[in-house]
């Protein structure tokens, strides 16, 4: 009787497992052409980087800068983690969390009484 009602159990928690996978929509995979972007796909522009863009990626990097860092810090509207600050700290070795200098006012005469 015990052997019974596990294997019912079993039985009943594969059913509702393939039920499960049988309820799931399959989503768009690549078509007949996965060379070819779908014609529904949103269209890429070409964007360019301001100078003062490319200025603010390139901060803490001395001129000129080396290898491709200026061809990388100027790709379109890709995620590029060298246009953002890291981490703080010891590990900020481009400065980007170094507060400016703050200026102080020069201090007043005392008057003479």
């Amino acid at each position: 009787m015990k052997v019974l009602r596990i294997v019912f159990l079993f039985t009943l928690g594969l059913m509702l497992c393939a039920a499960g996978a049988a309820a799931q929509t399959a989503g768009y995979v690549a078509g007949l052409h996965p060379d070819r972007r779908p014609d529904a796909a949103p269209r890429l522009e070409e964007t360019a980087r301001t100078p003062d863009q490319l200025e603010r990626a390139l901060h803490g990097i001395e001129k000129p800068a080396p290898g491709n860092v200026t061809s990388i810090a100027a790709t379109g509207n890709w995620w590029v983690p060298l246009r953002q600050p890291g981490m703080a700290g010891p590990y900020d070795l481009r400065g980007w969390h170094v507060a400016p200098p703050v200026s102080t006012p020069p201090a007043a005469k005392p008057s003479a009484m």
